[in-house]
């Protein structure tokens, strides 16, 4: 995997600039630094592009189907038992990254049906998931019911 993104990110800063019709040169060619400003485009997941694009399409979402009623944040718990009963002797939750997401995305899952079985159905919803340290997942959930 890191291959292939160092490849992207290679391909980028060689190829982002183009042919300067004022200079008629391409920037950026061959074994030479690129010139300028390098911005990775919104199909770089996490790059500055692609959290404009979410956020605009979360605002989008608000403005048509309107406010969020809740707000939600779940977070991995190391000493899950589904998590723990995976574990070899001596092994942590974030040597096994494979148990640890398995259970996550099944708590995930079980929290949303919980709620839509509380508060009914949801007009709509946005989920982020992200990594803490020691490579613990947690869910930010905003749901409109």
């Amino acid at each position: 995997w890191s291959s292939v993104e160092e490849s992207r990110l290679l391909y980028i800063r060689q190829n982002q600039h183009t042919f300067d019709a004022d200079e008629e040169e391409y920037v950026g060619q061959g074994d030479e630094e690129p010139v300028g400003d390098i911005r990775l485009p919104s199909s770089f997941m996490h790059s500055p592009a692609w959290t404009n694009a979410n956020v605009a399409d979360c605002l989008a979402l608000r403005r048509a189907l309107g406010n969020i009623t809740l707000f939600i944040t779940l977070t991995c718990n190391p000493k899950w038992p589904e998590i723990l009963s995976e574990l070899l002797p001596g092994q942590t939750a974030q040597d096994r990254p494979d148990v640890t997401m398995c259970a996550f995305k099944a708590r995930l899952v079980a929290v949303r049906k919980l709620m839509q079985s509380i508060f009914g159905p949801e007009r709509y919803h946005i989920r982020v998931i992200e990594f803490q340290k020691r490579s613990l997942p947690h869910a930010h959930l905003a749901v409109a019911l």
